[in-house]
Parts: structure tokens; C-alpha cells; sequence
């Protein structure tokens, strides 16, 4: 494993039991997942957290320094 990896495969070898996507579509197409943290670009917050609201899913959202 190297730094310069995908996070998505360092992080799967990291933790093998954890759902690792970069697809918001498949995080809210899961019932199973009932709590979506949003940790993309500033930019990106609203869009996202707007989307998995309407979807029903409860967010949690940290605004950056």
C-alpha cells in the first residue's frame, strides 16, 4: 500500500468490513445505511446534504475552517 493509492483501496484494505464507494447514488440507494456524513469540498455540501435529506437519510455535516 502507498500513499499514492486510491483512497478507496487503502481504506478497504484498512477496514475490509466497511462499505467503501465514491458514488453518493449507491450510499442513498442503501436502507441499511441510516446515517450519511458528508465529507466532500466545501462547494459540494449543499448539493450532497440536500440530496440524502431528501432521500431520508439523517446527515451530518461539519463545516470546514
Amino acid at each position: 500500500m502507498t500513499a499514492y493509492e486510491p483512497w478507496r483501496v487503502r481504506f478497504s484494505e484498512r477496514y475490509p468490513s466497511a462499505f467503501v464507494t465514491d458514488s453518493l447514488d449507491e450510499v442513498l440507494a442503501r436502507p441499511e445505511i441510516g446515517l450519511v456524513s458528508i465529507a466532500t469540498r466545501s462547494a459540494d455540501h449543499y448539493a450532497h446534504a440536500r440530496r440524502a435529506l431528501e432521500a431520508g437519510k439523517p446527515v451530518f455535516l461539519e463545516k470546514p475552517m
